[in-house]
Protein backbone atom coordinates (compact mmCIF):
# COMPACT_ATOMS: atom_id res chain seq x y z
CA UNK A 1 0.00 0.00 0.00
CA UNK A 2 1.40 3.43 -0.97
CA UNK A 3 2.00 6.08 1.69
CA UNK A 4 -0.75 8.32 0.28
CA UNK A 5 -3.26 5.47 0.33
CA UNK A 6 -2.21 4.44 3.86
CA UNK A 7 -2.59 8.03 5.05
CA UNK A 8 -6.02 8.35 3.46
CA UNK A 9 -7.14 5.14 5.20
CA UNK A 10 -6.03 6.55 8.58
CA UNK A 11 -7.77 9.83 7.71
CA UNK A 12 -11.00 7.97 6.89
CA UNK A 13 -10.71 5.92 10.11
CA UNK A 14 -10.22 9.17 12.04
CA UNK A 15 -13.36 10.62 10.48
CA UNK A 16 -15.31 7.44 11.19
CA UNK A 17 -14.32 7.27 14.87
CA UNK A 18 -15.14 10.98 15.28
CA UNK A 19 -18.62 10.19 13.96
CA UNK A 20 -18.98 7.27 16.38
CA UNK A 21 -18.05 9.43 19.38
CA UNK A 22 -20.20 12.34 18.19
CA UNK A 23 -23.18 10.02 17.69
CA UNK A 24 -22.87 8.63 21.21
CA UNK A 25 -22.57 12.18 22.57
CA UNK A 26 -25.81 13.13 20.82
CA UNK A 27 -27.39 10.03 22.32
CA UNK A 28 -26.75 10.98 25.96
CA UNK A 29 -27.47 14.71 25.54
CA UNK A 30 -30.68 14.39 23.52
CA UNK A 31 -31.98 11.63 25.84
CA UNK A 32 -35.24 10.07 24.60
CA UNK A 33 -35.47 12.14 21.40
CA UNK A 34 -32.00 11.41 19.99
CA UNK A 35 -33.50 9.25 17.21
CA UNK A 36 -35.15 12.42 15.87
CA UNK A 37 -31.91 14.43 15.72
CA UNK A 38 -30.80 15.12 12.14
CA UNK A 39 -27.15 14.90 13.23
CA UNK A 40 -27.83 11.46 14.68
CA UNK A 41 -29.70 10.35 11.55
CA UNK A 42 -26.84 11.59 9.34
CA UNK A 43 -24.21 9.73 11.36
CA UNK A 44 -26.10 6.49 11.87
CA UNK A 45 -27.24 6.20 8.28
CA UNK A 46 -23.73 5.27 7.14
CA UNK A 47 -21.01 5.44 9.82
CA UNK A 48 -20.78 1.71 10.64
CA UNK A 49 -20.96 0.72 6.94
CA UNK A 50 -18.08 3.17 6.41
CA UNK A 51 -16.05 1.66 9.26
CA UNK A 52 -16.52 -1.93 8.13
CA UNK A 53 -15.90 -1.02 4.46
CA UNK A 54 -12.51 0.35 5.51
CA UNK A 55 -11.88 -2.89 7.41
CA UNK A 56 -12.82 -4.92 4.32
CA UNK A 57 -10.45 -2.83 2.23
CA UNK A 58 -7.59 -3.54 4.64
CA UNK A 59 -8.53 -7.22 4.88
CA UNK A 60 -7.64 -7.80 1.23
CA UNK A 61 -3.90 -7.71 1.95
CA UNK A 62 -4.39 -10.17 4.83
CA UNK A 63 -6.54 -12.75 3.08
CA UNK A 64 -4.24 -12.89 0.06
CA UNK A 65 -1.23 -13.76 2.22
CA UNK A 66 -2.54 -15.92 5.05
CA UNK A 67 -4.48 -19.16 5.42
CA UNK A 68 -7.93 -19.43 6.95
CA UNK A 69 -6.46 -21.01 10.08
CA UNK A 70 -3.90 -18.20 10.48
CA UNK A 71 -6.57 -15.56 10.00
CA UNK A 72 -8.86 -17.22 12.53
CA UNK A 73 -6.17 -17.51 15.21
CA UNK A 74 -4.71 -14.03 14.69
CA UNK A 75 -8.03 -12.21 14.45
CA UNK A 76 -9.44 -14.11 17.42
CA UNK A 77 -6.52 -12.78 19.47
CA UNK A 78 -6.76 -9.26 18.07
CA UNK A 79 -10.56 -8.85 18.00
CA UNK A 80 -12.42 -11.35 20.17
CA UNK A 81 -10.12 -11.51 23.21
CA UNK A 82 -9.87 -7.68 23.53
CA UNK A 83 -13.67 -7.52 23.25
CA UNK A 84 -14.06 -9.95 26.15
CA UNK A 85 -11.50 -8.10 28.27
CA UNK A 86 -13.00 -4.65 27.63
CA UNK A 87 -16.44 -6.06 28.38
CA UNK A 88 -15.10 -7.35 31.70
CA UNK A 89 -13.68 -3.90 32.47
CA UNK A 90 -17.00 -2.27 31.61
CA UNK A 91 -18.87 -4.81 33.73
CA UNK A 92 -16.65 -4.08 36.73
CA UNK A 93 -16.97 -0.30 36.30
CA UNK A 94 -20.74 -0.41 35.87
CA UNK A 95 -21.49 -3.07 38.49
CA UNK A 96 -18.85 -2.69 41.20
CA UNK A 97 -21.46 -1.97 43.87
CA UNK A 98 -23.36 -5.10 42.93
CA UNK A 99 -20.15 -7.11 43.18
CA UNK A 100 -19.31 -5.69 46.62
CA UNK A 101 -22.87 -5.86 47.95
CA UNK A 102 -24.50 -8.58 45.81
CA UNK A 103 -28.26 -8.48 45.41
CA UNK A 104 -28.44 -10.68 42.32
CA UNK A 105 -27.53 -14.33 41.92
CA UNK A 106 -24.51 -15.37 39.84
CA UNK A 107 -26.69 -16.39 36.90
CA UNK A 108 -28.19 -12.88 36.67
CA UNK A 109 -24.75 -11.29 36.88
CA UNK A 110 -23.45 -13.55 34.12
CA UNK A 111 -26.45 -12.65 31.98
CA UNK A 112 -25.74 -8.95 32.56
CA UNK A 113 -22.10 -9.45 31.56
CA UNK A 114 -22.94 -11.31 28.35
CA UNK A 115 -25.57 -8.69 27.50
CA UNK A 116 -22.94 -5.94 27.38
CA UNK A 117 -21.35 -7.35 24.20
CA UNK A 118 -24.38 -7.04 21.86
CA UNK A 119 -25.30 -3.74 23.53
CA UNK A 120 -21.91 -1.98 23.44
CA UNK A 121 -18.97 -3.99 22.08
CA UNK A 122 -20.71 -5.73 19.20
CA UNK A 123 -18.66 -4.27 16.33
CA UNK A 124 -15.43 -6.26 16.77
CA UNK A 125 -17.16 -9.68 16.99
CA UNK A 126 -19.14 -8.77 13.85
CA UNK A 127 -15.92 -7.71 12.14
CA UNK A 128 -14.34 -11.03 13.17
CA UNK A 129 -17.33 -12.98 11.81
CA UNK A 130 -17.19 -11.02 8.54
CA UNK A 131 -13.50 -11.80 8.14
CA UNK A 132 -13.94 -15.51 8.80
CA UNK A 133 -16.97 -15.77 6.51
CA UNK A 134 -15.22 -14.06 3.59
CA UNK A 135 -11.95 -15.93 4.23
CA UNK A 136 -13.89 -19.21 4.19
CA UNK A 137 -15.49 -18.34 0.85
CA UNK A 138 -12.10 -17.49 -0.65
CA UNK A 139 -10.14 -20.36 0.91
CA UNK A 140 -12.51 -23.00 -0.42
CA UNK A 141 -12.87 -21.18 -3.75
CA UNK A 142 -16.63 -21.11 -3.36
CA UNK A 143 -18.37 -19.77 -6.46
CA UNK A 144 -20.01 -16.36 -6.41
CA UNK A 145 -23.44 -17.97 -6.83
CA UNK A 146 -22.94 -20.19 -3.75
CA UNK A 147 -21.61 -17.22 -1.76
CA UNK A 148 -24.73 -15.26 -2.63
CA UNK A 149 -26.88 -18.27 -1.73
CA UNK A 150 -25.18 -18.67 1.67
CA UNK A 151 -25.65 -14.99 2.50
CA UNK A 152 -29.29 -15.18 1.41
CA UNK A 153 -29.80 -18.07 3.85
CA UNK A 154 -28.19 -15.97 6.60
CA UNK A 155 -30.67 -13.17 5.87
CA UNK A 156 -33.55 -15.55 6.56
CA UNK A 157 -32.24 -16.54 9.99
CA UNK A 158 -33.61 -14.90 13.17
CA UNK A 159 -31.93 -11.83 14.69
CA UNK A 160 -30.24 -13.55 17.63
CA UNK A 161 -27.98 -11.32 19.76
CA UNK A 162 -25.89 -9.20 17.35
CA UNK A 163 -26.63 -11.32 14.28
CA UNK A 164 -28.68 -8.52 12.71
CA UNK A 165 -25.51 -6.42 12.49
CA UNK A 166 -23.70 -9.18 10.58
CA UNK A 167 -26.55 -9.39 8.07
CA UNK A 168 -26.48 -5.62 7.66
CA UNK A 169 -22.73 -4.98 7.53
CA UNK A 170 -21.25 -8.01 5.75
CA UNK A 171 -22.09 -6.69 2.24
CA UNK A 172 -20.23 -3.46 3.03
CA UNK A 173 -17.23 -5.46 4.25
CA UNK A 174 -17.18 -7.32 0.93
CA UNK A 175 -17.49 -4.05 -1.01
CA UNK A 176 -14.42 -2.69 0.80
CA UNK A 177 -12.52 -5.87 -0.01
CA UNK A 178 -13.49 -5.64 -3.70
CA UNK A 179 -12.45 -1.99 -3.91
CA UNK A 180 -8.94 -2.95 -2.86
CA UNK A 181 -8.83 -6.04 -5.05
CA UNK A 182 -9.78 -4.10 -8.17
CA UNK A 183 -7.96 -0.89 -7.16
CA UNK A 184 -11.07 1.30 -7.31
CA UNK A 185 -10.36 3.79 -4.50
CA UNK A 186 -8.91 6.70 -6.45
CA UNK A 187 -10.80 6.27 -9.71
CA UNK A 188 -12.06 9.51 -11.25
CA UNK A 189 -15.80 10.06 -10.94
CA UNK A 190 -17.82 12.58 -12.91
CA UNK A 191 -18.99 15.62 -10.88
CA UNK A 192 -22.51 14.96 -12.17
CA UNK A 193 -22.42 11.45 -10.69
CA UNK A 194 -21.24 12.85 -7.35
CA UNK A 195 -24.00 15.47 -7.42
CA UNK A 196 -26.58 12.78 -8.19
CA UNK A 197 -25.29 10.52 -5.41
CA UNK A 198 -25.30 13.45 -2.96
CA UNK A 199 -28.89 14.36 -3.79
CA UNK A 200 -29.97 10.73 -3.45
CA UNK A 201 -28.23 10.45 -0.07
CA UNK A 202 -29.88 13.67 1.13
CA UNK A 203 -33.25 12.31 0.03
CA UNK A 204 -32.64 9.18 2.10
CA UNK A 205 -31.88 11.39 5.12
CA UNK A 206 -34.92 13.62 4.62
CA UNK A 207 -37.32 10.68 4.44
CA UNK A 208 -35.60 8.71 7.21
CA UNK A 209 -37.88 7.29 9.89
CA UNK A 210 -37.06 5.91 13.33
CA UNK A 211 -37.78 2.33 12.23
CA UNK A 212 -34.91 2.57 9.73
CA UNK A 213 -32.43 2.41 12.62
CA UNK A 214 -31.29 -1.19 12.93
CA UNK A 215 -31.47 -0.83 16.72
CA UNK A 216 -35.23 -0.33 16.44
CA UNK A 217 -36.26 -2.78 13.74
CA UNK A 218 -33.45 -5.29 13.31
CA UNK A 219 -33.19 -7.22 10.04
CA UNK A 220 -35.55 -10.16 10.48
CA UNK A 221 -38.08 -10.28 7.65
CA UNK A 222 -39.11 -13.94 7.66
CA UNK A 223 -41.39 -15.37 10.35
CA UNK A 224 -40.73 -19.05 10.93
CA UNK A 225 -43.77 -19.25 13.23
CA UNK A 226 -46.19 -18.91 10.31
CA UNK A 227 -43.75 -19.10 7.34
CA UNK A 228 -44.55 -15.57 6.19
CA UNK A 229 -42.63 -12.55 4.91
CA UNK A 230 -42.73 -9.15 6.59
CA UNK A 231 -42.89 -6.88 3.53
CA UNK A 232 -42.47 -3.72 5.60
CA UNK A 233 -39.25 -5.11 7.10
CA UNK A 234 -37.96 -5.99 3.62
CA UNK A 235 -38.58 -2.37 2.58
CA UNK A 236 -36.80 -1.11 5.72
CA UNK A 237 -33.80 -3.36 5.06
CA UNK A 238 -33.47 -2.25 1.42
CA UNK A 239 -33.80 1.41 2.44
CA UNK A 240 -31.11 0.96 5.10
CA UNK A 241 -28.72 -0.80 2.68
CA UNK A 242 -29.13 1.89 0.03
CA UNK A 243 -28.80 4.78 2.49
CA UNK A 244 -25.59 3.24 3.80
CA UNK A 245 -24.24 2.62 0.30
CA UNK A 246 -24.85 6.15 -0.95
CA UNK A 247 -23.72 7.59 2.40
CA UNK A 248 -20.40 5.77 2.24
CA UNK A 249 -19.82 6.75 -1.40
CA UNK A 250 -20.62 10.44 -0.88
CA UNK A 251 -18.66 10.77 2.35
CA UNK A 252 -15.59 9.03 0.92
CA UNK A 253 -15.63 11.40 -2.05
CA UNK A 254 -15.76 14.52 0.14
CA UNK A 255 -13.30 12.95 2.57
CA UNK A 256 -10.78 12.63 -0.24
CA UNK A 257 -11.33 16.29 -1.14
CA UNK A 258 -10.78 17.24 2.52
CA UNK A 259 -7.70 15.01 2.67
CA UNK A 260 -6.10 16.74 -0.33
CA UNK A 261 -6.94 20.20 1.06
CA UNK A 262 -5.59 19.49 4.56
CA UNK A 263 -2.49 17.84 3.10
CA UNK A 264 -1.68 21.04 1.21
CA UNK A 265 -2.21 23.08 4.40
CA UNK A 266 -0.09 20.67 6.48
CA UNK A 267 -3.05 20.07 8.80
CA UNK A 268 -3.45 16.30 8.37
CA UNK A 269 -1.46 15.11 11.39
CA UNK A 270 -4.18 15.35 14.11
CA UNK A 271 -6.66 13.40 11.98
CA UNK A 272 -4.09 10.75 11.06
CA UNK A 273 -3.17 10.26 14.71
CA UNK A 274 -6.82 9.89 15.71
CA UNK A 275 -7.33 7.38 12.89
CA UNK A 276 -4.30 5.35 13.96
CA UNK A 277 -5.75 5.12 17.50
CA UNK A 278 -9.34 4.40 16.43
CA UNK A 279 -9.53 1.00 18.14
CA UNK A 280 -8.42 2.40 21.50
CA UNK A 281 -10.71 5.42 21.18
CA UNK A 282 -13.62 3.13 20.35
CA UNK A 283 -13.02 0.84 23.32
CA UNK A 284 -12.24 3.50 25.93
CA UNK A 285 -14.88 6.10 25.10
CA UNK A 286 -17.61 3.45 25.49
CA UNK A 287 -16.50 2.91 29.09
CA UNK A 288 -17.11 6.57 29.83
CA UNK A 289 -19.98 7.80 27.68
CA UNK A 290 -22.60 5.26 28.78
CA UNK A 291 -21.61 5.02 32.43
CA UNK A 292 -24.80 5.64 34.48
CA UNK A 293 -23.12 8.38 36.54
CA UNK A 294 -21.93 10.19 33.41
CA UNK A 295 -25.42 10.05 31.89
CA UNK A 296 -26.91 11.24 35.21
CA UNK A 297 -24.52 14.20 35.32
CA UNK A 298 -24.93 15.19 31.66
CA UNK A 299 -28.71 15.11 31.75
CA UNK A 300 -28.78 17.48 34.73
CA UNK A 301 -26.53 20.08 33.17
CA UNK A 302 -28.60 22.33 30.95
CA UNK A 303 -26.43 24.58 28.74
CA UNK A 304 -26.87 24.84 24.98
CA UNK A 305 -27.27 21.23 23.86
CA UNK A 306 -25.09 21.66 20.76
CA UNK A 307 -22.28 23.08 22.86
CA UNK A 308 -22.69 20.15 25.25
CA UNK A 309 -22.54 17.59 22.44
CA UNK A 310 -19.35 19.10 21.01
CA UNK A 311 -17.80 19.45 24.47
CA UNK A 312 -18.51 15.83 25.42
CA UNK A 313 -17.31 14.50 22.06
CA UNK A 314 -14.12 16.57 22.28
CA UNK A 315 -13.44 15.43 25.83
CA UNK A 316 -14.03 11.78 24.95
CA UNK A 317 -11.70 11.94 21.94
CA UNK A 318 -8.87 13.60 23.90
CA UNK A 319 -9.31 11.41 26.99
CA UNK A 320 -9.49 8.18 24.97
CA UNK A 321 -6.55 9.22 22.79
CA UNK A 322 -4.35 9.95 25.82
CA UNK A 323 -5.36 6.68 27.52
CA UNK A 324 -4.64 4.74 24.33
CA UNK A 325 -1.16 6.26 24.11
CA UNK A 326 -0.45 5.35 27.73
CA UNK A 327 -1.67 1.77 27.25
CA UNK A 328 0.43 1.34 24.11
CA UNK A 329 3.61 2.16 26.05
CA UNK A 330 3.29 -1.26 27.70
CA UNK A 331 3.86 -4.22 25.38
CA UNK A 332 1.76 -6.46 27.64
CA UNK A 333 -1.21 -4.08 27.85
CA UNK A 334 -0.99 -3.36 24.13
CA UNK A 335 -1.21 -7.07 23.38
CA UNK A 336 -3.98 -7.84 25.89
CA UNK A 337 -6.21 -4.79 25.40
CA UNK A 338 -5.69 -4.03 21.72
CA UNK A 339 -4.50 -7.38 20.39
CA UNK A 340 -1.36 -5.76 18.99
CA UNK A 341 1.68 -8.03 19.08
CA UNK A 342 4.40 -5.75 17.68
Amino acid sequence: MTRARSEFIDFAKGYAILLVVLGHSVQIVEEAIFFESFVFVFIYSFHMPLFISISGYLFYSTVTKKSLQEIFCQRFKSLVIPTIIWTMIMFLLYNYQELVYPQQDKKSLLKSFIGLIPRFYWFLPILFASMILLATFLSFRITLFIQFLVFTVLLFLPDISSFAFLKYLFPFFVIGYLFNKFNLVFIKISPLVILLFTLIFLAFLIFWRTEFFIYNSGMEFFRFSNLSFDLKQIYVNIYRYLAGLFGVAVNLFFLHKAYVFLQKKFMLDPFLKIGSKSLGIYMIHLLVVFHPKVIFLVQRINPNKYFMIIFIAGFLIIFSFVCTNLIEKSAVLRKVLFGVIH
